[in-house]
């Protein structure tokens, strides 16, 4: 009876300190997975669009289907078959398939042997927290594939607009400057950073809502609406800044289609645009929250998770900018 009572209030209160260490009923290591599963989608959606995007593209051979010809580019030295062997790789396939059939066997086996042995979370984490690391552990991931893929690319567009250097049309006989406008992308990176500011003010207007505010300045420290709005404004901006900048580069001849950079920084600098406006509408339902009911200590969490995908997005457009914008 002493040791169910004791269980009984572990699994009431967590470790102790009221914090319960999960809501969804669910395994954290299961709720991680899945959340690893579902941005591991996002890299492979990623590399296989960059892939989809440069097929057919290749100027010199070997070439996935078709036959390279013996001569010069974009022949080949020898002539050469197409490279690949649809037999070898529909074997391995095959292989991949089975080996799926015996994890679903060994999952099997597992659960007749040990049906009443399954252990639950261990951490004394919330499951919501591990599951926001694992996203962005997974996250890193995806935003190293499109950066690595503009730097493999930098400096081998064949034709202009170039992002530090001036290109001339040679059918127009117009000359285009460098097209990054490093002015501009600063003033929005700046914002960017503020946003994090904004973002742990929120947090901390949270957590501390219980707090007795005297004075006017605590008053303003301690509003959590205003400090939730503030961020949102503030990558509501950073987002305006982007569509300006594609809006100009577009203008001036750069799209998805121009060349090897415009194709590598519009997936890049698009993905991460993506991120900031799924963030910005994950404060403004906050924000929707907090006018409600209001946001108190107990939603803390709630709060933090966004903070820490906030802060990841901002840790990214650092190393974006440093990448494409400072580094010639």
């Amino acid at each position: 009876m002493a040791t169910a009572a004791i269980d009984h209030g572990h699994g009431a209160h967590g470790d102790g300190h009221g914090h319960a260490p999960t809501t969804t009923g669910l395994d954290h290591k299961k709720v991680a997975i899945w959340a690893f599963i579902g941005s591991e989608c996002m890299l492979f959606a990623s590399l296989i669009s960059t892939y989809m995007i440069y097929k057919g593209r290749s100027v010199v051979g070997p070439y996935p289907h078709e036959a390279c010809p013996a001569g010069p580019p974009p022949g080949c030295s020898v002539p050469r078959p197409a490279i690949l062997d649809i037999p070898v790789t529909s074997a391995s396939t095959f292989v991949l398939l089975m080996s799926s059939l015996a994890m679903v066997l060994a999952l099997a086996a597992e659960h007749t042997h040990h049906e009443a042995g399954h252990h639950y979370t261990s951490t004394g984490l919330d499951s919501r927290k591990i599951a926001i690391w694992a996203f962005i552990g997974s996250e890193c991931m995806l935003f190293a594939s499109l950066i690595s893929t503009y730097l493999i690319y930098k400096g081998r567009s064949r034709v202009g607009p170039f992002p530090h250097e001036t290109w001339t049309n040679p059918q127009t006989g117009q000359t285009t400057q460098g097209i990054l406008d490093i002015p501009v992308t600063s003033a929005s990176t700046f914002v960017l950073l503020m946003s994090s500011l904004a973002m742990v003010l929120a947090l901390a207007a949270v957590q501390n809502k219980l707090k007795a505010k005297r004075t006017r300045g605590e008053r303003i420290l301690g509003s959590s609406k205003l400090w939730l709005a503030m961020t949102a404004l503030l990558g509501a901006t950073f987002l305006g800044f982007q569509a300006f900048e594609f809006t100009a580069f577009v203008n001036e001849g750069l799209t998805l289609k121009t060349n090897l950079f415009g194709s590598s920084f519009f997936t890049l600098t698009g993905f991460h645009g993506a991120h900031v406006a799924a963030g910005t509408l994950w404060l403004l339902t906050l924000l929707a929250i907090d006018f409600k009911r209001g946001l108190g200590p107990a939603d803390a969490l709630n709060v933090d998770l966004c903070a820490l995908y906030w802060h990841f997005v901002d840790v990214v457009w650092i190393a974006i900018f440093t990448l494409i914008y400072l580094i010639k």
